[in-house]
C-alpha cells in the first residue's frame, strides 16, 4: 500500500484529468497515511472511478483490548455525479477488522470561494451493518497569494447495530507551496462504546492535484 501511495505521488502529474491528495504524518503515537483519487471514466464526467485509503502503523502496539492496533482502510466505488454538488457511490469497503463489505455512499461537496466543504453519508449493503458519516472542511486564508495558510477538518464517524463503532477527528493547519502542502496536525481517536480518545500529533506533509 505504501508502495502504491508513493507511485500515486510519482506519478500525479502525468494523468491531468485525475484529482486527488495523499497525506503523510508521522505523530508521536503512530505513523499516519491517508489518500483519496478519482479518475473520469467518460468524457461527459458523469461516471468516476474513486479509491479511498488510510494506513496507521502503531510505533508501540500489543494484543490486549486496550492496546493500540494497526489499522488498514479502503473504499473503491463507481461513482455517478447527478450534479456539480452531489454524487451517488456504489463499491466495496475494506478493513483489517471487518474484511470486505458491499456499500452505498451519498457525496454532497460545495465549493467555496476560498474553500470545500463536503459531506459523505455511508451504509454497508451486509448482515454486518454500519452507517458512516464523513465530513470535511477545507479553508485558504489568502487563496489567491503565493503561499496561502491553509486549515482543514476532517471528521469521521460509525455506528453499528451495538452503537459507537468508531471515529475520529483530523485538524491540519498548515502551509500550501504550489501543489504541496506541509504543517501541524492532531489527530483525535475514539473507539467503541466506550469511547476512549487518543490523541495523534506531529508534523504533515500533503500533496495534491
Amino acid at each position: 500500500m505504501i508502495r502504491i501511495v508513493l507511485l500515486l505521488v510519482l506519478f500525479s502529474g502525468a494523468a491531468v484529468a485525475q484529482t486527488g491528495n495523499v497525506e503523510l504524518m508521522p505523530g508521536n503515537r503512530y505513523f499516519h497515511q491517508m489518500h483519496s483519487v478519482e479518475f473520469p471514466l467518460n468524457a461527459s464526467g458523469k461516471f468516476s472511478w474513486q479509491q479511498l485509503g488510510t494506513i496507521i502503523k502503531y510505533y508501540e502496539k500489543g494484543s490486549g483490548k486496550n492496546l493500540p492496533k494497526d489499522e488498514l482502510m479502503n473504499q473503491s466505488y463507481l461513482v455517478y455525479h447527478l450534479s456539480e454538488k452531489v454524487a451517488v457511490k456504489s463499491g466495496l469497503f475494506y478493513t483489517n477488522v471487518g474484511g470486505y463489505q458491499p456499500s452505498v455512499a451519498f457525496q454532497f461537496k460545495w465549493k467555496l470561494k476560498q474553500g470545500i466543504l463536503l459531506l459523505s453519508p455511508r451504509a454497508n449493503l451486509s448482515r454486518v451493518q454500519a452507517y458512516e458519516l464523513f465530513s470535511l472542511v477545507e479553508y485558504k486564508l489568502g487563496a489567491d497569494k503565493k503561499w496561502p495558510v491553509v486549515v482543514r477538518y476532517q471528521g469521521m464517524s460509525s455506528v453499528g447495530v451495538k452503537g459507537h463503532n468508531r471515529s475520529y477527528q483530523a485538524f491540519r493547519l498548515g502551509m500550501q507551496v504550489k501543489k504541496n502542502q506541509v504543517g501541524a496536525g492532531i489527530t483525535l481517536d475514539e473507539f467503541g462504546k466506550e469511547g476512549r480518545v487518543y490523541s495523534n500529533y506531529g508534523l504533515y506533509f500533503r500533496r495534491v492535484w
